[in-house]
């Protein structure tokens, strides 16, 4: 499940999924399956998870793992930490030298991975 902002970014969904589906039976390697679903909005719109749960039956608190690219970082952290369970792992990605602390969570990388990746621990 996944929640973008930007609705082009939704729009290449399709058109990747076929190319990689492609690339990977080429390869006889298992394809990603087909319950993946896409939301376009806000990723912080309570009124946009409930829409989902309602949907899907899944909530925050049923994923392992979240992403963030460049925005939001700590309007998603604290998300996290409020709804998501214990030992979710929170990717930011878009980051340089200096790592941000957010309650709840735990830093688990000491430097940027590549320079540019930092993964968070809800505790």
């Amino acid at each position: 499940m996944g929640i973008e902002i930007d609705e082009w970014t939704l729009e290449e969904y399709e058109p990747l999924r076929q190319g990689l589906k492609s690339a990977l039976s080429e390869e006889d390697l298992l394809i990603p399956p087909e319950n993946i679903s896409l939301y376009l909005g806000d990723s912080t719109d309570e009124s946009l998870h409930q829409r989902i749960q309602q949907q899907t039956g899944l909530g925050l608190e049923d994923f392992d793992l979240f992403y963030t690219y460049l925005t939001m970082q700590e309007e998603f952290a604290e998300l996290i930490s409020k709804k998501a369970r214990p030992g979710a792992v929170f990717m930011v990605y878009g980051l340089a030298t200096i790592l941000p602390r957010f309650p709840g969570l735990r830093l688990m990388t000491p430097t940027p991975l590549e320079g540019i990746l930092a993964l968070y621990e809800k505790t």
